[in-house]
This record gives structure tokens, sequence and C-alpha cells, in this order.
């Protein structure tokens, strides 16, 4: 879904094509890649829960109030300084109900 479209020229070529659907499910895709990254610093996690928050906003339903929750969580668990493993429980809930959205 997030490849571009190809279409064939008139001439035997391809041509790549970046819908709005397209370019959507690229940035969606990157966020849940993001979510699921274990090497990131302080800066770069909060920034990924920052903009998986926004996306998710924009639709207001019961699973997106959890995730909008579950970010809130974490990144109040890392401004306290709290240990990677002690946040893994909640990475994964945030990455597998993004990827229900």
């Amino acid at each position: 879904m997030a490849d571009p479209k190809l279409w064939l020229r008139s001439d035997g070529r391809y041509t790549e094509v970046h819908t709005p659907c397209t370019t959507r499910a690229k940035e969606l895709f990157d966020i849940y890649n993001g979510l699921k990254l274990k090497s990131l610093s302080l800066d770069e996690r909060l920034s990924v829960l920052l903009n998986t928050k926004w996306t998710v906003k924009e639709f207001d339903t019961e699973l997106t109030r959890e995730i909008v929750d579950l970010i809130d969580r974490e990144a109040d668990m890392l401004n306290r300084g709290r240990s990677e493993t002690s946040l893994e429980g909640n990475n994964f809930s945030n990455s597998t109900n993004f990827f229900r959205t």
C-alpha cells in the first residue's frame, strides 16, 4: 500500500506515481516502525510518541483514546527516568494498538 503506483507509459517505461493514499500509507508505516524501534534516544522516542499521538488524534474512537493514554503514560515514565525494560510492555501495546487502527 505504501509503495508508489507504477504506470506503464506508451514508450514501454514505467513512471512512479505517489498518490495521497500511498503517501499517507507510507507515513503510517514509518510511524509504526518508529514505535517498534528499540535503540532510540530519549528525545527521538518522545518525538515518535508525539507524532503518533497527533496522528491518532485525527480519529476519535475508543482505540485511539487508549493509544493516546498509553502514549501519555509512556512519555511520563520516560521523563521520570524509567528504564527501557520497564517500558517494554507499554511499547508493545502502543505498536499493537496503532497497527489495529
